[in-house]
């Protein structure tokens, strides 16, 4: 498989992939089925319901970082690609 890392700032949300939870963030890099998944992450405080694409290669690191702003702005990266999104 490939490798998720996914760093945040929104510290006890809940991370899902594909809809399975997958633990509550901050995470542990996670090895995961190479192709196309639903990243999501779900919040209480601030109360924050986010869902991205993103897509693993196998044998490869996918790197994410995810920062939610009080302004529902979020900010970071998904590998090479800028995120610049709201929530």
């Amino acid at each position: 498989g490939g490798t998720l890392a996914l760093r945040t700032n929104l510290a006890a949300a809940q991370v899902l992939l594909d809809d399975k939870p997958l633990g509550t963030a901050p995470l542990q890099p996670l090895v995961v089925a190479p192709g196309e998944h639903t990243l999501a992450l779900r919040g209480k405080t601030p109360e924050v319901d986010f869902s991205t694409k993103v897509s693993v290669e196998k044998g490869h690191t996918l790197e994410v970082r995810l920062d939610f702003n009080a302004d529902h702005k979020v900010t970071g990266h998904i590998g090479d690609r800028q995120i610049a999104d709201q929530w």
